[in-house]
């Protein structure tokens, strides 16, 4: 008889932790400043100037004839004549407002202050509407220079450089809750107990943007009790207005007597506005019936394709030919729900990947590049139900040349734990330690304490440190799951910046 459950009815909070606001110092000059606001404009974006320039007791308005230069792109002579001689002579502007609009119309204010020392402090930078991911981008191209840590909602990557995530600068300091919550609706349909046909349909609502939802599901079977073991078929689907997944993985199963069976996978990504890929795996698999043992070998492709609206020094048309080999060894007593043993997989693709492939043979780069995945977990017991457990997780990608955007691996952003995709930052290398507790017979019950280290994206091809470090709990009930972690980024000055810890909480109810 077949039956229905619905499942994950998904919550996500992310609470910023004493999110006070600081101002923000841009160390630049006249021609510095100009350099700028070009770089803006070169990414499709137009600045509107108001023509106002607000002295500490008084008002100054530039002429119609001066603002109209500005809106004709006659910036560099404005800010000279106009803005110049204040700055030589040493005089204080109380602000200075600029609003840029940016191709959907959103407008992004920056209220900046010229003081005596040379220097714009940015008072503020807010949206008048919940930005998209278009929009985040935009401040992401800024490059500012500061002189002093920022705001809680910004993600800091590299002392002197800025990379903004959560954007918002609130007017007085204060702690807030973020507006960032997610729902997910998941209904899960299986045919039979065994030799079952397994989907599953989940919509969520992310709230950073009104068009910002994901649409996902899967379909995969298990036919243990009919020909063999190591059946190998599913098929996942994610959808959104930033990005799309589809993930095809399809296989014969492993019959008892054959040296090696086979499978074959098929995966598309788009992410939003900038690149997508496709990628083609074939590969020969042993494993035995308990799945405790396993090799695999074989060979696959990717040809990734960035799309007209991206930097082309970052992004770049490229197809990466690869053998891949892997596999995992495992001494758990239970697969599932582990209460003692240790378990270790490991893959590396290892090939060539050719940019500008469609130019000509004289301008193809080629270049050696290798990607790696190492997870190893040990149970020890310490009570019959209780189990310490530690986890080491590594991920990296690395060649002999430079690495595009578009190759790098992609992590869940300034904590890596809930991968809430538009979160996802580029990243060189990631290291992961974890520690805790875990109680068996429930694999979705434990406490734990992790470390996190990551060479992640600063500024296009500029590469730095990121590390956080935390706590995380989940307890799982008969209806759902509840699951939080605290976590506290490291500044890269060496800081444990207690005051920007973030905390998570995920609750999962199925009826």
């Amino acid at each position: 008889m077949g039956r229905f459950k619905l499942i994950f009815l998904e919550f996500v909070f992310q609470i910023p932790i004493l999110a006070f606001t600081q101002f923000l110092t841009l160390d630049t000059s006249i021609n510095a400043t100009l350099q700028w606001l070009d770089n803006i404009e070169k990414q499709g974006y137009s600045i509107v100037w108001d023509g106002k320039i607000k002295l500490s007791n008084e008002e100054l308005n530039i002429s119609k004839e001066q603002l109209q230069k500005w809106n004709a792109g006659q910036k560099n002579e404005v800010i000279s004549q106009i803005l110049a001689p204040y700055w030589e002579d040493g005089y204080l502007l109380a602000e200075l407002t600029f609003s840029i609009d940016s191709i959907n119309a959103k407008n992004v204010i920056i209220n900046a202050t010229l003081n005596k020392n040379k220097k714009i402090d940015i008072i503020s930078v807010k949206w008048d509407t919940p930005p998209p991911l278009k929009e985040k981008r935009l401040l992401r191209m800024l490059n500012i220079n500061l002189s002093e840590p920022l705001s809680r909602e910004i993600l800091l990557l590299e002392t002197n450089k800025l990379l903004f995530d959560f954007i918002y600068l609130s007017d007085q300091p204060m702690i807030e809750l973020l507006n960032d919550s997610t729902a997910t609706l998941h209904l899960n349909i299986k045919i039979k107990p065994k030799n079952n046909i397994e989907g599953m349909l989940g919509f969520a609502k992310l709230n950073s943007g009104l068009k910002n939802w994901q649409f996902n599901g899967y379909i995969r079977g298990d036919f243990t009790n009919l020909v063999g073991w190591g059946e190998r078929w599913n098929i996942f689907i994610n959808l959104g207005n930033n990005y799309q997944n589809v993930n095809i993985n399809l296989g014969v199963p492993y019959i008892a007597g054959l040296p090696l069976s086979i499978s074959g996978a098929f995966k598309m990504r788009v992410q939003d506005t900038t690149y997508g890929y496709t990628e083609e795996i074939l590969n020969f698999y042993s494993t035995d019936k308990t799945q405790q043992k396993e090799i695999f070998f074989g060979a696959g492709q990717r040809q990734s394709t960035a799309f007209e609206h991206a930097d082309s020094i970052i992004y770049n048309d490229y197809k990466y030919t690869y053998l891949n080999l892997g596999g995992q060894y495992s001494k758990l007593d239970n697969m599932n729900n582990p209460h003692k043993g240790f378990k270790i997989s490991i893959q590396t693709n290892l090939g060539n990947s050719a940019t500008n492939n469609d130019s000509e043979n004289e301008n193809k780069i080629n270049q050696l590049f290798t990607e790696t995945y190492l997870d190893a977990i040990k149970f020890i017991p310490i009570h019959k139900n209780i189990s310490l457990y530690f986890n080491i997780v590594q991920r990296g990608v690395y060649s002999n040349k430079t690495i595009l955007k578009n190759q790098a691996l992609l992590i869940g952003g300034i904590n890596d734990i809930l991968g809430i995709e538009e979160e996802r930052i580029p990243a060189l290398q990631l290291y992961k330690i974890e520690s805790g507790l875990a109680l068996s017979g429930n694999e979705n019950t434990y406490f734990r304490f992790f470390y996190q280290f990551a060479r992640v994206q600063r500024y296009q091809l500029q590469w730095g440190n990121y590390q956080s470090a935390g706590i995380a709990f989940q307890l799982k009930t008969r209806i759902g799951w509840i699951w939080t972690a605290l976590a506290v980024p490291k500044e890269p000055k060496n800081i444990w910046d207690i005051a920007d810890t973030r905390l998570h909480l995920k609750i999962s109810i199925g009826f």
